[in-house]
This record gives structure tokens, sequence and C-alpha cells, in this order.
């Protein structure tokens, strides 16, 4: 990957990712630095349904799937 394309990216799917899927991403983020974080159907409800209540920040969803995918990083607030 190029630094045109950045070094922070959301992917937004249907399905969840298989195993080797998961570990390509941790391992990108291993070797380069780069983080992917992946948000399904239900976590773009999750955040419908935060910033309808007013309760929480939307993007508390985002900083939790960051969190439970690279636990312990402090560049990413975890």
């Amino acid at each position: 990957m190029t630094d045109s394309l950045g070094k922070f990216g959301v992917m937004v799917t249907r399905n969840r990712l298989t195993k080797a899927r998961s570990q390509n991403i941790i391992d990108l983020w291993s070797g380069q630095r780069r983080c992917i974080v992946t948000l399904l159907d239900e976590d773009i409800a999750q955040m419908v349904d935060l910033f309808e209540s007013g309760q929480r920040l939307p993007l508390d969803v985002v900083k939790k799937k960051i969190c439970g995918v690279y636990p312990g990083v402090p560049e990413l607030g975890c």
C-alpha cells in the first residue's frame, strides 16, 4: 500500500470478516502501521441509535471497534 491511500480506513460490510482476513488486517497494522476498522450493519444501527438518543457520540462505536482489534495501542487511544 502506498502513502497516498493514508493510514486509516473504514470498511462497511454486511458480512463478518473471515479469520484469515481479520489476521491480514492485524498484520497490516503490525507491519505498516495502517489501521482498518470494519463496521457491520449492527454497528451502523447502533451508531444511529446513539445519535438519535443523544446518550453518547456515535464515534464511540468506532473507538470500541478500534480498541477491540488493536488493544493497548496508545496511538489509537486504547
